[in-house]
């Protein structure tokens, strides 16, 4: 079992989290798929990485700006629970995915430029049910670039537009020559 405690400047808890894990002694579970190997082996010790969303959801550029970008993703009804909904932190990945792809680095493995998530805040409107809808748009516009700081909203909508999520994400530029 794992706990970590964030506390604030006059030590009061701002939040606690605990999560357990099981360590199974043997050869790694066999997986359905290979996966895509992304890096070099020796880059990764060996390790193949797990393929990327863009890959997973078929994620293509619809539509690119200097401050607003629009994904597409396709997500298959495998990805429901019993409800015939997906999960929330699905929501939270597409969205997190978007933000990253708008200011301008992929969050990939080994990027040193990744921007660092500072503050994330999600409005849940409207369940995700890819049976229904299967084609998502992932909607991103920065609303204020300063020099280290950047703030961008972004939507998880339909393919007819209707707002699923919306989000508010505040980044950290790793790069200290932002003009």
């Amino acid at each position: 079992m794992s706990r970590i405690r964030i506390h604030g400047p006059d030590d009061a808890d701002i939040a606690v989290g605990t999560a357990r894990f099981i360590v199974v002694p043997g050869p790694p579970p066999s997986t359905p798929s290979t996966p895509t190997m992304t890096g070099s082996a020796s880059a990764t010790g060996g390790v193949p990485l797990l393929p990327s969303l863009d890959e997973i959801f078929g994620i293509t550029d619809t539509a690119r700006h200097e401050n607003s970008s629009v994904l597409t993703a396709e997500l298959d009804p495998a990805l429901c629970n019993r409800h015939g909904v997906v999960h929330g932190g699905l929501h939270v990945s597409l969205i997190d995915h978007a933000m990253r792809a708008l200011v301008g680095h992929s969050g990939t493995h080994g990027d040193p430029g990744a921007p660092e998530l500072l503050d994330l805040t999600l409005a849940y409107q409207r369940p995700l049910a890819p049976g229904v809808d299967g084609t998502v748009l992932l909607c991103a516009t920065v609303e204020r670039r300063g020099r280290r700081i950047t703030t961008v909203n972004a939507t998880l909508q339909t393919s007819t537009g209707r707002v699923l999520t919306s989000a508010q994400g505040t980044f950290l530029s790793a790069t200290e020559d932002r003009p």
